[in-house]
């Protein structure tokens, strides 16, 4: 007895021992089948983003969202220039605009060519429900350079998704991805309860870092919720760069189940073995062989029910009417259900609606018949989850060959089930992205050259069908022959022509001549990349080619156009320079007669004043004015000419110090008429001509004053601003104004608004500003009124300036 007592109390530690770790196992398998969930996501986003990256450098944004199009979960996707502006995006009026600062761009900039891809933390939208994460690539330029990033935007119903199709051992079981800082991601079930929690400080966590393994179990208290619970933590490395962790745990509670119940048999099996053995004892030695049968029977059944209570698959006994006798412990697992609640009931307790009622009526029909049956099922659980399971179901019959119920033995393949979907999935999307590459030939090859993959981008482009290509020919079959022969290097002729760069480099681009069904041909632009299996080998080869065509053309004709406005510029120059020549010799030509008519007069004038009447002497005056006035327009065509001729680079010049002179010139006249001229601080500085500029300056101060109003005192107040690009200098008055629709012609060469006697000039002055401003690669413009005043504005490029105001 004492032995039978010590054996029981091995066995139960054992068993103890046993459940925890099956359930060990059971979390491993998990674990493992949710990394393989989580990698083929994670794979899915991953030839998503190269897709964009490979094919969308022409910065097309529609042609990006067509390619999104069939990914539901991705909220957005874009493709960010080296520069750090975004060239390409499903959201239009994210196009242009810089987002240098993101950490999708940072990371992967400073992290340089060995980090490939990185993954952002959980965002929240403004309402503060789950938003997004969005996960980049890097993109380098075929000479190893930087070359921006390809990024999308997923919803994290996209990772509750993958947490949801985790296959979950039991009750008190739950699964999570949990980014490298600990806060978590996505979990299932309940995933909005904890959602952005962090568990950092907890014990599996803290403990699953520390080792550096790709997997850990912990037994230990819960970061979330306090529980005593056994965790499984595996790393997957995301990209390569930011590690998901994945966190499977199940409640102590639900682990011991079975072990509480297999004590409580075996205590059983102990109190009927030693009944048995005292009465076997007690009846009579003589049948000391019927004890051992007994015992034996005992032992066998004892251990029969040892194995169904830790068996893994579901096993469910019935009698004939189908009403459940017995369930073990791994039904309880799957289903929800104990044996208190199962027993008596009919095994369609279980039925989803998924499985037709034919079938069931079949299988009725084979069972009854004796024979067995084996099917797949979509069940229900308790809480109304489904799961697949794969179910062998027997008669069960007595000694006398009578049947007396029925065994159904049935494997949980939700797991398998779900890879298969998600295969399937994966293949329909795969197929509507190539389907829908319309402008891009993608053609897929094996090892060898043989076409296992013709689009229908090819197809267009080719002239060939799919069924024509596919299996039956190699990419020879449209090259130029010629062309690849002279391409082919020793050791690599034939199909490794193509290959042979992007096995050594991991991809090959170039242009090559396509040859059409109908004879035709064209360039196009090729891009090779292996495909590599799980192991690492080569399994086949991707090209990709876009026709170019029109690119080629272009570029020609924009060379060409570039040339022609060479020799244009050239000889606009030339006429340019002439015509300058032309003015200033002609005004310096024109002035020596015309200082000789001026002078000549004044002497006639002076020699005969005493012999002219009054209205002689005002005939000559009228002349000599009219001289000197002609004098003054030929002096100002003179300047008007010289505007932008200096030659010299520009240099930095301060508008404050040339405002600061100009005040100082006319300081005089600004005192003699009663006017005050303000200035703004921290005029800012340009790139510019002096002279010009103190010219431009002194002609708008100068014209407030000769334009100034006769009733009020001049006030002149000068400011700057920068906008769109222009640092603008402007200059106000509150003189006599202008109509507005005189602006323009105030501009033009020899327009005056006002009687030649009223104010003097030569209506050159205006004319000459604005050249100044177009010489400096600005614009000059005005804004008035009559009677109160007039501002002008004159913009500079900001880059040749001093940037924003302090």
């Amino acid at each position: 007895m004492l032995g039978l007592l010590a054996a029981s109390a091995l066995r139960i530690h054992e068993a103890y021992d046993s459940a925890v770790e099956n359930e060990v196992q059971h979390l491993t398998q998990a674990a493992q089948s949710a990394e393989t969930q989580v990698a083929e996501s994670d794979q899915a986003v991953q030839r998503l983003l190269e897709a964009v990256a490979q094919g969308n450098a022409a910065g097309d944004s529609a042609w990006l969202r067509t390619l999104v199009h069939p990914f539901k979960e991705v909220r957005q996707a874009f493709l960010v220039g080296p520069d750090g502006r975004v060239i390409a995006s499903t959201l239009p009026d994210l196009v242009g605009r810089d987002v240098s600062h993101r950490p999708y761009y940072t990371q992967l900039l400073e992290q340089g060519p060995a980090s490939r891809f990185f993954m952002t933390a959980p965002l929240r939208t403004m309402d503060g429900g789950p938003d997004v994460i969005f996960v980049s690539m890097r993109i380098d330029r075929p000479d190893g350079g930087w070359g921006g990033v390809a990024v999308a935007a997923l919803d994290l119903e996209f990772f509750n998704a993958v947490a949801e199709r985790i296959s979950l051992p039991g009750d008190g079981s739950s699964a999570a991805l949990v980014n490298r800082t600990g806060t978590i991601i996505a979990r299932h079930p309940d995933p909005a309860s904890f959602f952005g929690k962090n568990v950092a400080d907890g014990k599996a966590f803290v403990g699953h870092v520390a080792s550096g393994k790709v997997q850990t179990v912990h037994r230990t208290q819960a970061a979330t919720d306090g529980r005593d619970e056994l965790i499984v933590t595996r790393t997957y490395m995301a990209g390569g760069t930011n590690p998901v962790l994945i966190f499977l745990t199940r409640d102590m509670d639900d682990v011991l189940v079975s072990w509480r119940r297999g004590t409580v048999i075996e205590l059983a099996v102990l109190v009927v073995t030693c009944i048995g053995v005292g009465l076997l004892g007690w009846l009579a030695a003589g049948r000391e062989n019927r004890l051992r049968q007994a015992q034996a029977a005992i032992e066998e059944n004892a251990r029969l029910v040892l194995a169904m209570e830790q068996s893994p698959a579901s096993v469910v006994i019935t009698d004939l009417n189908g009403r459940i006798e017995f369930v073990n412990p791994a039904f309880t697992r799957v289903t929800g259900y104990d044996i208190t609640e199962a027993r008596g009931e009919n095994p369609r307790i279980l039925k989803s609606g998924h499985t037709p009622d034919e079938e069931y009526r079949a299988m009725w029909a084979t069972l009854r018949a004796g024979d067995p049956w084996s099917t797949v099922f979509l069940n229900k659980r308790k809480d109304g989850s489904t799961y697949w399971e794969q179910a062998q179901i027997s008669p069960i019959r007595d000694a006398r060959g009578q049947m007396t119920g029925y065994i159904a033995v049935k494997e949980n393949i939700t797991d398998r089930m779900i890879a298969e979907q998600t295969i399937r999935r994966l293949n329909q999307r795969l197929q509507s992205l190539l389907d829908a590459a319309t402008q891009v030939a993608i053609i897929a090859t094996d090892p060898d050259g043989l076409i296992t993959t013709f689009n229908r981008g090819a197809e267009l482009m080719l002239g060939y069908s799919a069924d024509e290509m596919v299996g039956r020919s190699t990419p020879l079959a449209f090259h130029d022959a010629a062309e690849v022969e002279a391409r082919t290097s020793p050791g690599n002729g034939g199909f490794r022509t193509f290959v042979h760069r992007a096995d050594r480099e991991g991809h090959d681009s170039g242009e090559w001549t396509y040859i059409r069904k109908d004879g035709t041909r064209f360039p196009v632009s090729l891009m090779v990349s292996p495909v590599r299996g799980d192991d690492g080998d080569i399994v086949g080869y991707l090209g990709l080619a876009i026709d170019i065509s029109n690119e080629l053309r272009m570029k020609a004709e924009l060379i060409e156009g570039n040339q022609r406005l060479d020799r244009q510029a050239r000889e606009l120059a030339r006429v340019n320079e002439e015509l300058a020549e032309f003015a200033y010799a002609a005004s310096h030509d024109l002035r020596q007669p015309l200082r000789m008519v001026s002078a000549y007069l004044t002497l006639i004038a002076r020699k005969l004043s005493d012999q002219l009447d009054p209205e002689s002497q005002t005939y000559f005056g009228f002349a000599i004015d009219g001289a000197k006035r002609m004098d003054a327009l030929i002096l100002g065509l003179l300047d008007y000419s010289r505007v932008g001729r200096a030659g010299g680079a520009f240099e930095p010049v301060s508008l404050q110090t040339v405002l600061e002179t100009q005040i100082r010139t006319l300081a005089f006249t600004l005192e003699e008429v009663g006017g005050r001229i303000e200035v703004a601080p921290d005029l800012p500085t340009i790139q510019g001509d002096e002279p010009e500029l103190n010219r431009l300056v002194g002609n708008i101060l100068g014209n407030a004053i000769k334009y100034r109003a006769p009733d009020r005192p001049l006030r002149v107040s000068v400011g700057w601003n920068i906008a769109d690009g222009w640092t603008i200098l402007w200059i106000k008055d509150n003189g006599r104004g202008m109509d507005p629709k005189d602006h323009e012609r105030a501009f033009r060469v020899f327009q005056r608004l006002v009687p030649q006697g009223e104010v003097e000039g030569t209506g050159i002055g205006l004319a000459i500003c604005r050249k100044i401003a177009q010489h400096h690669g600005g614009r000059m413009w005005i804004s008035s009124s009559i009677q109160d005043g007039c501002t002008f504005h004159v913009a500079f490029p900001t880059e040749a300036g001093a940037g924003e105001r302090a």
